[in-house]
């Protein structure tokens, strides 16, 4: 076998095609529902959460409790008697979609929930309701 290593062999199988990138300042969106039913004294149906531009960090979505002062005078706690789960949804470029849900008691006086959004990438994503 004879080589030849005069030249620059590399330049045979880096001659590719030049990708056309549009870059923006567009924030990707994480697709999350805005209204989702729960059994008294059990669990919600599965919130179905996914991206479709894979973040290359870490994108964490999670259910927490809506919050509000509650030293107000007469002050209602908006998720009062619903329990969050503990999951923490982690999308990256391996993982676009994930299931959240919560509990009710058996009697619930609260109405609402809130979505948080973080990670490292946070600055580079919005939550979508539908």
């Amino acid at each position: 076998m004879q080589l030849d290593v005069s030249g620059d062999g590399a330049k045979l199988y880096t001659t590719l095609p030049r990708l056309r990138l549009n870059v923006n300042k567009d924030k990707a969106s994480v697709a999350t529902t805005g209204a989702v039913s729960c059994s008294k004294g059990g669990d919600s149906v599965p919130i179905i959460v996914s991206v479709v531009n894979a973040p290359i960090d870490a994108i964490e979505v999670s259910i927490i409790k809506t919050t509000y002062n509650a030293s107000v005078t007469d002050a209602v706690d908006p998720s009062a008697d619903i329990t969050p789960s503990a999951t923490v949804l982690k999308f990256n470029t391996g993982k676009r979609r994930g299931v959240l849900g919560f509990s009710c008691a058996a009697t619930v006086k609260g109405t609402t929930l809130d979505y948080k959004l973080g990670g490292t990438n946070e600055d580079n994503f919005k939550l979508s309701s539908s």
